[in-house]
Protein backbone atom coordinates (compact mmCIF):
# COMPACT_ATOMS: atom_id res chain seq x y z
CA UNK A 1 0.00 0.00 0.00
CA UNK A 2 1.28 3.44 -1.28
CA UNK A 3 0.06 6.47 1.11
CA UNK A 4 -0.25 10.03 -0.64
CA UNK A 5 -2.74 12.89 -0.32
CA UNK A 6 -3.44 13.69 -4.03
CA UNK A 7 -6.27 16.48 -5.26
CA UNK A 8 -6.88 16.37 -8.66
CA UNK A 9 -9.13 18.72 -10.71
CA UNK A 10 -10.20 19.57 -14.08
CA UNK A 11 -12.84 20.41 -16.40
CA UNK A 12 -16.35 19.07 -14.81
CA UNK A 13 -14.42 17.42 -11.61
CA UNK A 14 -13.09 18.29 -8.45
CA UNK A 15 -11.36 15.02 -6.65
CA UNK A 16 -9.42 13.98 -4.08
CA UNK A 17 -7.51 11.01 -3.84
CA UNK A 18 -6.29 10.66 -0.01
CA UNK A 19 -5.12 6.60 -0.78
CA UNK A 20 -3.41 4.65 -3.92
CA UNK A 21 -3.44 1.03 -3.23
CA UNK A 22 -2.52 -1.71 -5.80
CA UNK A 23 -4.71 -4.56 -5.88
CA UNK A 24 -3.41 -8.31 -7.62
CA UNK A 25 -5.79 -10.23 -9.46
CA UNK A 26 -5.43 -12.95 -7.07
CA UNK A 27 -7.17 -10.97 -4.14
CA UNK A 28 -9.83 -9.71 -5.55
CA UNK A 29 -12.54 -12.54 -4.77
CA UNK A 30 -11.23 -12.09 -1.15
CA UNK A 31 -11.94 -8.43 -1.04
CA UNK A 32 -15.08 -6.42 0.22
CA UNK A 33 -15.86 -3.05 -1.28
CA UNK A 34 -15.44 -1.70 -4.99
CA UNK A 35 -12.66 -2.01 -7.55
CA UNK A 36 -12.32 -0.48 -10.26
CA UNK A 37 -9.97 -2.30 -13.60
CA UNK A 38 -8.04 0.72 -15.26
CA UNK A 39 -4.98 0.52 -17.82
CA UNK A 40 -5.06 -3.62 -16.62
CA UNK A 41 -4.82 -2.78 -12.77
CA UNK A 42 -7.19 -3.26 -10.01
CA UNK A 43 -7.39 -0.60 -7.98
CA UNK A 44 -9.85 -0.28 -4.69
CA UNK A 45 -12.22 1.93 -4.08
CA UNK A 46 -12.87 2.15 -0.19
CA UNK A 47 -14.48 5.04 1.41
CA UNK A 48 -12.72 7.72 -0.62
CA UNK A 49 -11.68 6.96 -4.50
CA UNK A 50 -8.16 5.75 -4.73
CA UNK A 51 -6.01 5.74 -8.06
CA UNK A 52 -2.39 5.13 -8.76
CA UNK A 53 0.19 7.41 -9.11
CA UNK A 54 0.71 7.04 -13.13
CA UNK A 55 -3.22 6.36 -14.31
CA UNK A 56 -4.95 9.64 -15.75
CA UNK A 57 -7.86 10.62 -13.32
CA UNK A 58 -9.39 12.13 -16.35
CA UNK A 59 -10.27 9.23 -17.71
CA UNK A 60 -12.55 7.96 -15.26
CA UNK A 61 -15.66 9.22 -15.63
CA UNK A 62 -18.08 9.53 -18.63
CA UNK A 63 -20.98 7.29 -19.51
CA UNK A 64 -20.67 3.83 -16.97
CA UNK A 65 -23.45 1.69 -17.29
CA UNK A 66 -24.04 -0.25 -14.33
CA UNK A 67 -24.04 -3.91 -16.56
CA UNK A 68 -26.64 -6.48 -16.20
CA UNK A 69 -26.39 -10.43 -15.94
CA UNK A 70 -28.30 -12.33 -18.28
CA UNK A 71 -28.94 -16.12 -16.92
CA UNK A 72 -30.53 -18.69 -19.29
CA UNK A 73 -33.25 -20.80 -17.99
CA UNK A 74 -30.94 -23.08 -15.85
CA UNK A 75 -29.56 -20.26 -13.95
CA UNK A 76 -26.30 -19.89 -15.54
CA UNK A 77 -24.33 -17.03 -17.07
CA UNK A 78 -25.52 -16.65 -20.88
CA UNK A 79 -22.66 -15.53 -22.27
CA UNK A 80 -23.21 -15.28 -25.88
CA UNK A 81 -25.96 -12.60 -24.73
CA UNK A 82 -23.97 -11.29 -21.54
CA UNK A 83 -21.00 -10.55 -24.82
CA UNK A 84 -23.62 -9.12 -27.36
CA UNK A 85 -24.69 -7.06 -24.56
CA UNK A 86 -21.26 -5.10 -24.17
CA UNK A 87 -21.11 -5.16 -27.20
CA UNK A 88 -23.88 -3.56 -28.09
CA UNK A 89 -23.10 -0.98 -24.82
CA UNK A 90 -19.64 -0.16 -26.29
CA UNK A 91 -20.96 0.47 -29.70
CA UNK A 92 -23.59 3.47 -27.84
CA UNK A 93 -20.75 4.58 -26.58
CA UNK A 94 -20.42 4.16 -23.50
CA UNK A 95 -17.26 4.96 -21.12
CA UNK A 96 -17.55 1.90 -18.92
CA UNK A 97 -19.00 -0.98 -16.78
CA UNK A 98 -20.33 -1.31 -13.15
CA UNK A 99 -20.59 -5.08 -13.30
CA UNK A 100 -21.24 -7.25 -10.30
CA UNK A 101 -23.88 -4.34 -8.34
CA UNK A 102 -27.56 -4.90 -7.29
CA UNK A 103 -28.45 -4.04 -11.26
CA UNK A 104 -26.55 -7.26 -12.23
CA UNK A 105 -27.72 -9.58 -9.55
CA UNK A 106 -24.28 -9.95 -8.25
CA UNK A 107 -25.26 -10.81 -5.07
CA UNK A 108 -27.23 -13.43 -5.52
CA UNK A 109 -24.04 -15.34 -6.93
CA UNK A 110 -21.63 -16.88 -5.58
CA UNK A 111 -17.63 -15.48 -5.31
CA UNK A 112 -16.72 -18.04 -8.16
CA UNK A 113 -19.42 -16.66 -10.48
CA UNK A 114 -18.77 -13.23 -9.42
CA UNK A 115 -15.03 -13.79 -10.35
CA UNK A 116 -15.64 -15.66 -13.74
CA UNK A 117 -17.90 -13.22 -14.97
CA UNK A 118 -16.15 -10.09 -14.10
CA UNK A 119 -13.07 -11.83 -15.69
CA UNK A 120 -15.53 -12.77 -18.93
CA UNK A 121 -16.31 -8.86 -19.24
CA UNK A 122 -12.54 -7.59 -18.99
CA UNK A 123 -11.46 -10.53 -22.00
CA UNK A 124 -14.42 -9.12 -23.72
CA UNK A 125 -13.82 -5.50 -23.01
CA UNK A 126 -10.56 -5.64 -23.94
CA UNK A 127 -9.25 -2.54 -22.20
CA UNK A 128 -11.57 -0.29 -24.59
CA UNK A 129 -13.63 1.16 -21.68
CA UNK A 130 -13.59 1.34 -17.44
CA UNK A 131 -14.27 -1.64 -15.96
CA UNK A 132 -15.87 -1.10 -12.27
CA UNK A 133 -16.21 -4.01 -9.82
CA UNK A 134 -18.94 -4.62 -7.03
CA UNK A 135 -16.92 -7.56 -5.02
CA UNK A 136 -18.77 -6.96 -1.54
CA UNK A 137 -20.84 -9.45 -0.45
CA UNK A 138 -23.81 -10.10 2.11
CA UNK A 139 -21.24 -13.08 4.34
CA UNK A 140 -18.89 -13.03 6.71
CA UNK A 141 -16.83 -15.54 4.99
Amino acid sequence: MISTNRHYSGDGFNLHFPLVLFIPDKWVSSLSGNLILIHGRWIMLENCLQVARDVDVTKIGGIVVPLVTPFDNHGDLDVEKARCLIEWHIEQGVDGFYVGGSTGEGFFQSVDERCKYLEFVADVLKRRGMLIAQVGAFSVR
